[in-house]
């Protein structure tokens, strides 16, 4: 049958495309934007990374949807919507094809190791038995019977529904424990602390950190227990609707508890490279940048570079345990990116640019490069914006985009 969305994965040259695009963003926006952002479903960001409508509408046009992206769950649907936006072809399988792929979510997050859990280990620390364990316990039905979900699929699917629809802490205790007694033979947790433990030892939880509202700092380490930014000396606190009376403004605070201005959620790199050396088909691929590769002088890999050559001429004793493990940028998304920036800051693209009305009063806030900041005019009735040194007229951004017009790859990078 046809999908109502195949426009999603048509040329995207073609207007269709440009309009379905419009549309998805409408609703998204509607529905499940936060600080003026939602998640960019392109093939690049996959739902991983948020940006603002602009940039995801850049991204999409650019690179295209991530695969299979029909029902659009990170962006407020649901799979009951399926019946309402896509034809799903009947093969008899019995909803067999409803499955979100949970089981291939595991495998990437946890490569190799679940292969290996029945192997028997020696030397093993107490937290690598801990996860093996939890591993081989998630991998059991649900209930028996049951096909569709194990035990560890099952909590991880609940937690997203938990996120997507907003679901507070002890609503998800009620509703685990109303499957219990649905369905007593359930292999579940009791309550929402038990599930995140669990999610916790697996290595798939995050820590929240409280921070400065104007990002001067974080209330981490030696400054966790700071009221007050030792920066700004904002309060580390939201502060109480001061619209109310005095008395009950008073009164609120002291029976409500503190809650952060911001919070920054941190998801620690740490386990996830535990997991990696847990298994013995990884391990081996995370030391071959210095055990297994070719040194003959050609550039094949980054320890080739003479910024890897520096970098261990530096710190001799990191660089001399293989095991640790560098970091590398995804070097085309950065590209596009700055190229975005500064063709849109040349050519003055309005809400693009990024000389902008805000950045020049920051100037003046910082006390730097008195030529760019503004000045009030004579009659004291208009603010003036003297132009930056790389501001272009019409005629020069006509020659701009004419010598443009022939380097394909400078057009691509910026469309």
């Amino acid at each position: 049958m046809e999908n109502v969305r195949d426009w999603m994965y048509i040329p995207r040259r073609l207007p269709q495309f440009e309009t379905g695009v419009i549309e998805f963003l409408n609703a998204s926006f509607a529905k499940v934007a936060k600080g003026g952002q939602i998640c960019c479903p392109c093939k690049l960001c996959k739902n991983r990374y948020w940006y603002r409508r602009d940039k995801v509408f850049d991204h999409l046009t650019g690179y295209g949807f991530v695969e299979n992206y029909y029902v659009w769950v990170f962006h407020g649907e649901n799979l009951s919507e399926l019946g309402s936006n896509t034809a799903i072809d009947d093969d008899g399988d019995d909803g067999a094809g409803m499955h979100d792929n949970i089981d291939e979510l595991l495998h990437d997050r946890f490569r190799g190791v679940t292969e290996e859990v029945n192997v028997v280990r020696e030397g093993l620390n107490e937290e690598a038995k801990k996860f093996y364990k939890l591993v081989e316990e998630g991998k059991q039905e649900l209930f028996p019977g049951c096909k569709n979900f194990t035990k560890l699929s099952f909590i991880i699917r609940i937690f997203l529904y938990k996120t997507l629809h907003g679901l507070s802490n002890v609503a998800f205790t009620e509703l685990l424990q109303l499957f219990l007694e649905v369905i007593p033979e359930a292999k579940l947790p009791a309550s929402f602390s038990q599930a995140k433990s669990i999610m916790k030892d697996l290595g798939l939880d995050y820590k929240k950190i409280p921070a400065c509202p104007n990002d001067c700092m974080l209330y981490w380490k030696e400054h966790e227990q700071a009221e007050t930014c030792h920066i700004c000396h904002t309060s580390k606190w939201k502060q109480p609707n001061l619209k109310q009376g005095s008395k009950h403004v008073n009164e609120d605070s002291k029976k409500s508890p503190k809650v952060p201005a911001k919070v920054v959620w941190h998801f620690s790199l740490k386990p996830r490279l535990q997991r990696l050396f847990m298994c013995s088909d990884t391990a081996k691929y995370m030391t071959w940048h210095d055990e297994g590769r070719p040194k003959d002088g050609n550039l094949r890999h980054p320890a080739d570079a003479k910024s890897w050559k520096e970098f261990d001429s530096l710190y001799p004793q990191f660089a001399k345990e293989t095991r640790n493990v560098r970091h590398n940028l995804d070097v085309m998304h950065i590209e596009k990116d700055i190229c975005d920036n500064v063709v849109a800051t040349l050519l003055d693209i309005s809400s693009k640019s990024k000389d902008h009305v805000k950045g020049r009063f920051d100037l003046l806030d910082l006390g730097i490069k008195e030529s760019l900041q503004p000045e009030l005019s004579e009659d004291g009735a208009h603010v003036i914006f003297q132009n930056a040194c790389f501001s272009m007229s019409s005629k020069e951004k006509s020659m701009f985009l004419s010598c443009s017009e022939g380097n394909k790859a400078a057009l691509w990078m910026c469309i």
